[in-house]
């Protein structure tokens, strides 16, 4: 997954350099690294992605077959970002569609993986500053 997920993240930050991704398993209040590139399972229910240097961290839970993702601890653009990211990667390799029952991304419920991606999309005139975080704050979300 990590693959198509950079695939992604550089289709979103076009210019950046984006840092290695860690994932890390969760279970009762500890987590610790792991080889594993899946989505969680009943045994390890919750694992965390995150950017390595960065504070931001999106949480993958699996509950009855269904993935969540789940972000806002840090609440920050580029958090926010990650977990879009995330949800349009398993899509893609799932042909499933995003819900996003707040519509904190689009103002519909259901995207495709295509129309979520294409909501992260800077349409700016201006070149685009080169850092990852510094792009994310040109996001606007939640205002639908």
């Amino acid at each position: 997954m990590f693959g198509e997920l950079m695939v992604t993240l550089k289709k979103i930050f076009p210019g950046c350099g984006i840092p290695p991704l860690s994932l890390v398993r969760y279970k009762d209040g500890e987590h610790w690294p792991t080889t594993r590139d899946l989505i969680p399972d009943s045994s390890v229910p919750m694992y965390l992605v995150l950017f390595e240097g960065e504070p931001e961290a999106v949480g993958l839970l699996s509950v009855e077959g269904n993935l969540g993702i789940i972000m806002g601890a840090q609440r920050t653009n580029l958090e926010y970002v990650l977990g879009a990211a995330i949800a349009i990667t398993v899509a893609q390799q799932h042909g499933a569609m995003i819900e996003d029952e707040r519509r904190f991304f689009s103002s519909r419920v259901y995207l495709s993986s295509k129309e979520m991606l294409a909501a992260l999309q800077i349409h700016s005139g201006a070149p685009l500053p080169s850092s990852m975080r510094q792009q994310s704050e040109l996001f606007q979300f939640g205002i639908y």
